[in-house]
């Protein structure tokens, strides 16, 4: 694995990176198909889309750029893009270096001011396309395109830094270069790559429409190689050039660690991020046609959940057409070295690694793999300790609701309005509930029903079962389970789930808020079969339904972070129709260290 991959997964740890919509970076890409050309296009705007604005006229964008472009020699100087030299940062920042739009403004950015119901407002505020320079190298480039230049030519000069710039002003040398006859630059080789990634960013995210959360309108831009199509205008579509020599300058500079790391400080502040840092190879498939060098999009939700001498990791399927299956590695450190645990392609989402000691951390990734033998990026990094689970709290429900085991609070009864949910006895009610078999021999199951149609549950449909504090202290690798069933569509046709139902597992810690841990919803959109499945990435789609209506699923879900007192809650929503599902035998187990003085004695087995 090289360096610059080895980078984008340690930082994939780092949640404060997280997108416009809070997603941490290894999901950004989740919803990107990089079948082909075809979907990928489509797929990438989606997910660059929607970002947020930083004002530019109120100089709000200043601070970012500075940090982005910060020398990192020295903390209190940028470098400026053009002529590589050093400059001190000030507040009267225009006076010595100002904000380059790598897009010409005057290539159809309509506004020229902070305007939010103007076609300009987005583009030009777009710190991936926004660079610091020098006022006077601003100016000079001014509104030329980039293309390579022949004589005659003028060379605009840069200074020796860090070890790059200045030399021989022949032609090319390291510098830049601007043309006496038409209206090209050519910048310097240490940037070209750096500004091809740039306008190549804006010819995807700019594809005319609107912004998809505030509606306003926004320009299409397109890369082209006819400069007769380059003009000054405020009307879309507009164009830039010249594509041929933006493509090849981003293959003759590839993207190095000082690109990468101000494309992270952007992608924090306005919450999206640039594909074709993240991607080079994204450009080819796009540009070229060519898309056999394209990997599929990491794996997302991995969970990993330990057990005597091994980890079983899962993960959510992966959307490409062209998935051939995945590989699975694990390591003793977060940082690897890491080994392929399969010997041949997997193609199920699950695999368990055996052979472990019991006691030590096992840290795990996951690979998809498509039929071109592309491998992606790195999964997020997960890890679990090896070693006999203990259970802490094993909930059947057989007793009525008590605070010294669980309680039942909302949408409880059924008071002839015909909404329900609450602890009911197998194969009595609700009636035609269609698991045949009771599960561990245990008679009663929360579950529910909508027999009559309504559109709610009293107190909006929502029910709570909240199991009794459980003491965690020193416990590792904590897991919660639960037996899961539905009535089956099939078999019932009025029983489709509405796009509104669930089935969520919240858990907190030492009072803390409440997060949501594994989740079951309607598998599709409306109008598809209206099944239940889990939600593996949490989506609010189900990805997968559930293997069998007539016996109770089991499933399993981790629970990040350690405390003192663990709180699970188990949430369940009818939004209408005649829909029906049931839980059972809800179970929390961990793993505690010999070593922490925890007993088990002081668990507690309900009934």
């Amino acid at each position: 694995m090289s360096a610059y991959y080895r980078l984008i997964s340690v930082i994939s740890l780092v949640p404060a990176l997280a997108a416009a919509l809070n997603l941490p970076p290894e999901f950004f890409y989740a919803s990107v198909d990089t079948s082909s050309a075809a979907t990928l296009r489509p797929t990438l705007h989606a997910a660059i889309s929607g970002h947020t604005r930083i004002d530019y006229d109120n100089g709000a964008n200043w601070p970012i750029l500075e940090a982005a472009d910060t020398n990192p020699a020295e903390s209190t100087e940028i470098v400026d893009f053009y002529g590589n030299r050093r400059l001190i940062k000030v507040t009267d920042r225009g006076s010595q270096y100002n904000r380059e739009h790598m897009w010409p403004q005057s290539y159809g950015f309509p506004q020229s001011i902070d305007n939010a119901g103007e076609l300009g407002y987005y583009p030009r505020t777009d710190l991936h396309a926004l660079f610091l320079a020098a006022a006077s190298l601003n100016s000079t480039r001014n509104n030329r395109w980039l293309d390579y230049v022949s004589s005659p030519r003028t060379v605009v000069q840069t200074d020796l830094t860090n070890g790059v710039g200045g030399g021989s002003t022949t032609y090319p040398g390291n510098h830049n270069w601007y043309s006496t006859s038409v209206n090209a630059w050519e910048t310097w080789n240490w940037r070209r790559g750096e500004a091809a990634r740039a306008v190549l960013y804006m010819d995807l995210r700019y594809e005319g429409g609107t912004h998809p959360v505030t509606g306003n309108p926004e320009p299409d831009l397109i890369l082209t190689d006819n400069t007769t199509l380059i003009a000054a205008t405020t009307t879309s579509p507009a164009y830039m050039g010249v594509l041929s020599s933006v493509l090849q300058w981003h293959q003759e500079d590839p993207v190095n660690s000082v690109e990468f790391n101000r494309m992270e400080i952007v992608a924090a502040s306005q919450g999206n991020r640039n594909p074709f840092v993240d991607y080079p190879e994204f450009v080819e498939c796009l540009y070229g046609g060519d898309c056999s060098g394209v990997p599929p999009i990491n794996p997302q939700n991995v969970i990993a959940l330990p057990a005597p001498s091994s980890v079983t990791v899962t993960w959510a399927p992966r959307i490409e057409s062209d998935l051939a299956g995945y590989n699975v590695y694990f390591g003793a450190s977060p940082t690897g070295p890491f080994t392929k645990s399969n010997s041949s392609l997997l193609t199920a989402t699950n695999h368990t690694v055996s052979g472990l000691t019991d006691g030590v951390a096992t840290y795990l990734l996951v690979r998809a793999v498509d039929t071109d033998s592309n491998e992606s990026h790195d999964s997020a990094i997960v890890s679990a300790t090896p070693g006999p689970r203990t259970t802490l709290v094993a909930e059947s429900f057989e007793e009525a609701p008590s605070p010294s085991s669980y309680t039942i609070t909302g949408g409880t009864g059924n008071s002839g309005a015909g909404d329900y949910f609450d602890r009911f006895v197998y194969l009595s009610t609700p009636s035609g509930f269609n698991v045949v078999t009771a599960d561990r021999n245990q008679l009663y199951v929360i579950a529910g029903e909508d027999t009559n149609g309504n559109a709610i549950l009293p107190t909006d449909g929502i029910h709570t079962v909240t199991l009794a504090p459980i003491t965690v202290t020193g416990v590792t690798d904590i897991q919660v389970s639960l037996l899961v069933a539905a009535r089956d569509a099939s078999v019932y046709d009025t029983a489709a789930l509405s796009n509104g139902d669930y089935l969520r597992v919240f858990a907190s810690l030492d009072g803390g808020s409440d997060v949501l841990v594994g989740q079951f919803t309607r598998v599709g959109t409306s109008g598809s079969n209206g099944k239940l499945g889990v939600d593996t990435n949490l989506d609010g789609l189900g990805d997968t339904e559930l293997p069998s209506y007539t016996a109770m699923n089991p499933y399993s879900f981790p629970i990040s972070g350690t405390g003192d007192q663990l709180t699970v809650k188990v949430v369940t929503r009818f939004e209408g129709g005649s829909e029906q599902f049931a839980y059972d035998f809800v179970e929390v187990s961990g793993v505690a260290p010999v070593s922490s003085g925890v007993s088990v004695t002081g668990w507690m087995m309900l009934d």
